[in-house]
């Protein structure tokens, strides 16, 4: 058995769990820690000390809470200068037909690298849907004759010096990394199920910062885009339009943040103080407008790169929102109309332990099932990218089994 810490360096929180790793078992939480974000703003650490003392907070009193040390972890990033692309591979096997090995699937993602990827900025190459002679589409392709073998590649990438900072600040207090891992990505994972998956699903994670729009198509995922627009831009126009503070904006968000407001509704809501004078309470109808008008805005955004899609499957499974600020009033119901498909709000959960139901422990749950669902020795060699601190960094979904 082993004890690993799951950590997440988010923008609004710093977040630990101590977790204990079997084979063969679900991973079992033993002790959590969360303290708010200090020295990470938007997606980036701007001071190390600051983000080093508040890991060093949240990983205490995870260790505290789980009766002993870790020494090893699996880190939850969300960087906002993620790059993400679909790159397109290619092998030939031979004139005559051989049996698809792992070996040929990993060197058909290695062709789909060789243009235009910086090795060292990869944080996960995701392989999706196979092509076995251009013609028979396949999620596993191991086992199969072919002469030919075709795969569409997911990459997501990230300044170097960026995850160096990331790294470094966990590598300070004394933990090896194991894996880094895209935040939103194992959110993704966590929330769409896996019949989902295979029926064509959309998820969309709606962060403080940004958003994260995923596409899966027969099992496997298809596009990643990354959107400027998060809840905290909720959080300024509440801020802006009611003349109060950032901390205000985002308690009455929370408490009456809602996007559909019921017909011909005539409550009103309180205005905190404003620098100790009371405030004009105003109708729930225009709060409702000042969140709606920048959902809109997002889904404007959803919809323009869902139609930039080279494929024209629609998705059966519907939309999929996550994240904090999904959970506003409404949003499910103004996503359905929006898209005309089917849509739920979820938020990660756990198998074992249930401190997955709080919000802000979301992104750790997350963490925690990515453990669960990606054991170490299922991936495959990695010896066709140079050797450097960030190899392991890199995690790649191909074909479980074969040789």
């Amino acid at each position: 058995m082993a004890r690993i810490a799951c950590i997440n360096l988010g923008s609004t929180a710093i977040s630990a769990a101590v977790i204990q790793a079997s084979r063969g078992q679900l991973p079992l939480p033993l002790g959590y820690g969360w303290v708010p974000a200090v020295g990470i703003a938007d997606g980036q650490i701007a001071d190390l000390g600051a983000a080093r003392r508040s890991l060093a907070a949240a990983l205490e009193a995870a260790e505290r809470a789980s009766g002993g040390h870790v020494g090893k972890a699996i880190v939850g990033i969300n960087i906002q200068a993620v790059r993400c692309a679909t790159h397109h591979g290619q092998l030939t096997l031979g004139r005559d037909p051989q049996v698809v090995t792992k070996r040929h699937a990993t060197q058909a993602v290695r062709h789909a690298l060789m243009r235009d990827v910086r090795v060292a900025d990869l944080l996960h190459v995701i392989p999706g849907r196979y092509l076995v002679d251009t013609r028979l589409a396949a999620r596993n392709p191991l086992s199969m004759p072919a002469t030919r073998l075709d795969v569409d590649v997911v990459t997501i990438s990230a300044p170097r010096n960026e995850m160096q900072t990331f790294a470094r600040c966990v590598q300070d207090e004394g933990l090896d990394i194991n894996e880094v891992v895209y935040t939103p990505l194992a959110i993704a994972e966590a929330v769409a199920t896996a019949n989902e998956r295979q029926a064509g699903v959309v998820v969309l994670h709606i962060g403080s910062v940004s958003s994260t729009l995923f596409t899966y198509v027969q099992g496997a995922l298809e596009t990643v885009e990354h959107l400027p627009i998060g809840g905290r831009m909720i959080t300024n126009d509440i801020a802006v339009v009611l003349r109060i503070s950032l901390e205000q904006a985002e308690q009455m968000k929370r408490a009456e943040g809602k996007v559909v407001c019921e017909p011909g509704s005539t409550r009103w809501l309180t205005v905190p103080p404003i620098d100790g004078f009371a405030a004009e309470p105003i109708p729930e109808q225009l709060f409702t407008e000042i969140i709606r008008a920048r959902v809109e805005e997002l889904f404007d955004f959803v919809s323009d790169r869902l139609a930039q899609r080279r494929s024209p499957v629609t998705f059966p499974a519907g939309i999929v929102l996550t994240g904090s600020t999904a959970l506003l009033g409404g949003l499910e119901m103004a996503a359905r109309e929006r898209f005309r498909i089917p849509a739920r709000v979820v938020l990660p959960k756990l198998a074992r332990g249930t401190f997955s139901q709080k919000q802000s422990w979301a992104a750790i749950a997350a963490l925690v099932r990515w453990v669960e669902r990606n054991e170490p020795d299922l991936a495959p060699d990695r010896s066709f990218f140079p050797g450097s601190f960030f190899d392991r960094l890199v995690r790649r979904f191909l074909p479980l089994g074969g040789n």
